[in-house]
């Protein structure tokens, strides 16, 4: 086995540094979205009304180690082991809305939520989206045209924070990392 060279080494240290730099700048963005949808949690809301629904669906594509074989599915054996390529649906609701901020009206756009089943998600029409029903919306007071019916991602905006502090940290250890201490042999 081959010992890599102090050149190697050196080169190695200043890629680590560079990807430390992207996920940095990786970091920043966090920590903005993560401000961002803190002031979300801040605006004032209103009364809206559902204008329109709609219920998007898209395939996500999962692989699933299995023991057995199946014709139902893109099977393929990889090192002994059995995985299935399976393509779900996922479907997502979005809602059209109104609401009045003063004398002046606004239209805006949201996802009223997801999952893979469709049922689910028409029994959130159903329930909470149908078309002239009553929500709430959030909308930014200095520019009302930027509305949520989800601020801070219903206060998910938390994880957003964890998140940008774990690619933080990483980015800190990588951009910092110093050169090996050389060990000098000892005179015997």
């Amino acid at each position: 086995m081959f010992k890599p060279s102090e050149g190697d080494l050196k080169e190695e240290r200043e890629a680590k540094r560079f990807t430390g730099v992207f996920v940095a700048l990786i970091a920043v963005a966090l920590v903005v979205l993560g401000i961002y949808l803190a002031m979300q949690m801040t605006w004032p809301k209103t009364t809206g009304t559902v204008t329109a629904t709609e219920i998007e669906s898209f395939h996500k594509e999962s692989t699933v180690k299995e023991r057995s074989y199946s014709d139902l599915h893109n099977a393929y054996e990889k090192k002994g082991q059995k995985k299935t390529h399976r393509k779900k649906m996922e479907y997502v609701l979005k809602v059209a809305y109104s609401f009045k901020v003063g004398d002046q009206t606004y239209e805006g756009r949201d996802s009223g939520g997801r999952s893979e089943k469709e049922e689910t998600v028409r029994a959130l029409v159903k329930d909470k989206f149908e078309n002239g029903s009553s929500i709430e919306v959030a909308y930014n007071p200095q520019n009302p045209k930027d509305s949520t019916i989800h601020p801070g991602w219903g206060g998910n905006f938390i994880f957003i924070w964890i998140l940008a502090a774990g690619v933080g940290f990483l980015s800190f250890k990588l951009i910092t990392i110093k050169e090996p201490e050389k060990i000098q042999p000892e005179d015997y």
